[in-house]
């Protein structure tokens, strides 16, 4: 199955509330295409929740996903978070993950991770209801899912956005 063509796929993860919409935002203003981050739009788009039933936002997230990432075009594209955050949310829930997302994670479908260290102050939002030790768990089980994948993690400290941003764009290469 080919996905993308040449396009270069550049996936910036970590758990919730590690920066990454933050350096996402940064990257699209200096001109780079960008990917939304799936759960966030599921959960505008208002017809299930995680609080609700975390087994059927997790398929909608899939679903999302693998929309989003069929539309992929151009040279460079930066993704706020990737298909194989899914299988650390399943992990996470103790939900048997579809077989659909085991095939897709198996196919080497990103060119680098940038996993995002947790920042110092944990902020919830409307979209991110964790606490702070939720996050933490989450964000161990992000690095090892793509290691169960065979990826290779940059992880990217905590800095300045605008450091961070810069950090990714020099280990692009």
């Amino acid at each position: 199955m080919v996905w993308f063509n040449d396009l270069m796929k550049y996936v910036v993860t970590g758990g919730p509330c590690s920066g990454k919409t933050s350096v996402i935002e940064v990257l699209e203003t200096k001109g780079y295409r960008i990917i939304e981050e799936a759960a966030r739009l599921v959960i505008k788009n208002g017809n299930v929740f995680p609080w609700v039933d975390l087994g059927k936002f997790q398929d909608a997230i899939l679903k999302k996903q693998l929309e989003l990432e069929k539309s992929l075009e151009g040279d460079i594209m930066f993704l706020d978070r990737g298909l194989i955050d899914g299988v650390a949310y399943y992990k996470f829930a103790n939900i048997k993950m579809p077989d659909e997302l085991v095939m897709v994670c198996k196919e080497n479908r990103y060119d680098k991770v940038f996993l995002l260290d947790m920042l110092v102050t944990y902020e919830s939002d409307l979209e991110r209801k964790e606490d702070e030790g939720t996050a933490e768990r989450i964000h161990r089980l992000v690095k090892e899912s793509y290691e169960e994948f065979n990826y290779k993690i940059i992880e990217v400290p905590v800095m300045d956005v605008e450091e961070r941003v810069r950090f990714i764009l020099e280990n692009l290469g």
